[in-house]
């Protein structure tokens, strides 16, 4: 009678320790695709604007100069690179892959559908629909210094008014 217990719950622990093992070497086998923005380090604020851009002189920022070169779009001031940003929404990245790859953010500006995300030198504008999760999609990366005061980082705050 008892190995009409043990025989089967022996072969279901070992069936399923075949399965984790498959998914496992599975898992490990797929290359790691980083949906984390490439950027040409020459695009990044501090640096000479290339020669050659067909930029817009827009009246109300004198002075600035907004290039859209396709998903990157740059201004610039006086020659040098100000700030860059790139969207994003379409490759699929999310907050909880940029804090992977940058680290916890030091601020953070939230309204009821969007939150903007600030490290020292970069931040993300992050739309939340009906909540804030690791897996809410950035729709772009900007980098330079933030021109908006914000708050501390609080997490994953969902503040959408009912």
């Amino acid at each position: 009678m008892r190995r009409f217990v043990v025989v089967p719950c022996i072969v279901v622990v070992c069936v399923v320790a075949l399965g984790l093992g498959y998914v496992l070497v599975e898992a490990q086998s797929r290359p790691f695709v980083s949906r984390m923005p490439n950027l040409d380090t020459r695009l990044l604020p501090g640096n000479s604007a290339p020669f050659g851009l067909d930029c817009a002189v827009v009246h109300q920022e004198i002075g600035n100069e907004f290039c859209d070169l396709g998903n990157i779009y740059l201004i610039i001031n006086g020659g040098q690179i100000t700030d860059t940003f790139i969207g994003t929404y379409g490759t699929g990245l999310t907050i909880g892959d940029m804090m992977n790859a940058w680290g916890r953010p030091i601020g953070a500006d939230y309204n009821p559908y969007s939150v903007s995300i600030y490290w020292s030198d970069r931040y993300a504008h992050v739309y939340i629909g009906e909540l804030f999760t690791p897996g809410s999609r950035v729709g772009y990366v900007a980098y330079g210094k933030p021109r908006r005061a914000y708050s501390d980082w609080r997490g994953y705050a969902n503040l959408i008014p009912k």
